[in-house]
């Protein structure tokens, strides 16, 4: 019984002092930086046709993603929103905010 005690005090015990105080910080900055709308981009053409993507406003990278996974079969639309995606990067980067562009799981080691 008392190993059992040991056992559950010293897994506690790792987890109040193993975790990353910074780790609520970084994911904030992140959430922040993809989520940030420039309001200033005009409609993208392709879309004021579709219906269900038309309430979408595309002037956030999380926004192009939703409606990127939306319009997976149809490659005009994606291809307009990727177009998008990189007219906010290049925003991004003129404020100061450099991101990279990545798409599919493994694509981040290229980067």
């Amino acid at each position: 019984m008392n190993k059992i005690f040991l056992i559950l005090f010293f897994f506690c015990l790792n987890q109040t002092f193993c975790q990353n105080k910074d780790e609520d910080s970084e994911q904030k900055i992140q959430h922040k930086i993809y989520s940030k709308c420039f309001e200033s981009l005009k409609p993208i053409s392709e879309i004021e046709n579709h219906q269900p993507l038309k309430i979408i406003s595309f002037c956030s990278l999380l926004e192009c993603v939703m409606g990127f996974e939306y319009a997976k079969d149809e490659k005009t639309i994606q291809d307009a929103i990727s177009k998008r995606a990189v007219e906010i990067s290049v925003l991004l980067y003129n404020e100061g905010t450099p991101v990279y562009l990545t798409s599919g799981m493994d694509s981040s080691y290229e980067a």
